[in-house]
């Protein structure tokens, strides 16, 4: 992953409350303390599906839920890592963009409030390197134009307390490569690399209803590419393996 940043004359001007606090990130000889900056809210849809504002508290990103569908943004529950925050400004030079090929990412996550139909989601894509202000008004891109910008996009977790999907994309790829358990429909099959009993509430290797770790790992090939994206989801000493 390139760690390149662009430098930009202006960001661009946005709503108030962009700034919502912090959390860190530590590596084998520091502990970064990254800004967390809120989605911009500037791009409406017909309905607003739940998702409601970031907050953080002790450390601790929260996606927030509402307890209703109401008209408005398809934004709410979207928030980025950044060096620094200014209310009002999106600049994409400040966006964090981590070197991890050859290293592992580790996080705790809570899924026990996230039910069928929802999306918990943590994921890669490389803003910090995008000169595009998006039709969202914060540079966000992804693989599937969901702001009107392509860019490559590493989930690594998209889930609930019921399904786990964790997927690469390049920046043309919208369905991408992907792995874990749950999801389906009518034409498509979500991935089957465990089950049910294995993950779900009352789970026999991750109990969902508590929190769990969450460990990604970038292998890189022998001309330093990357190779694979290799998961791990543990709890109380048992753990599933996938990639």
């Amino acid at each position: 992953m390139k760690t390149a940043v662009l430098a930009l004359a202006l960001g661009a001007r946005v709503a108030a409350d962009t700034c919502v606090g912090t959390v860190d990130v530590a590596t084998d000889s520091d502990v970064m303390t990254m800004q967390v900056v809120r989605s911009n809210h500037s791009k409406t849809t017909d309905t607003f599906y739940y998702a409601g504002p970031v907050t953080v508290e002790d450390g601790v990103l929260s996606p927030g839920m509402l307890e209703e569908v109401i008209s408005g943004s398809r934004n709410g529950g979207r928030a980025y890592l950044a060096s620094s925050c200014e209310e009002e400004i999106y600049d994409p030079t400040t966006y964090a963009a981590f070197d991890l090929l050859d290293k592992t990412f580790t996080y705790t996550t809570d899924m026990s409030n996230a039910d069928c139909g929802c999306n918990g989601a943590l994921y890669l894509v490389s803003m910090a390197q995008n000169k595009e202000e998006s039709e969202c008004g914060d540079y966000y891109c992804d693989a599937n134009s969901v702001c009107g910008v392509r860019c490559s996009e590493i989930d690594i977790q998209e889930g609930n307390k019921h399904s786990w999907h964790s997927t690469l994309h390049d920046a043309q790829d919208g369905a991408g490569a992907g792995a874990g358990y749950g999801g389906g429909g009518d034409e498509w099959n979500g991935p089957r690399d465990f089950t049910s009993e294995q993950y779900g509430p009352g789970g026999n290797t991750i109990d969902t209803t508590m929190p769990f770790q969450v460990s990604v790992s970038f292998p890189t090939d022998s001309s330093g590419q990357l190779s694979a994206m290799n998961m791990k989801l543990e709890q109380d000493g048992k753990s599933l393996e996938f990639g």
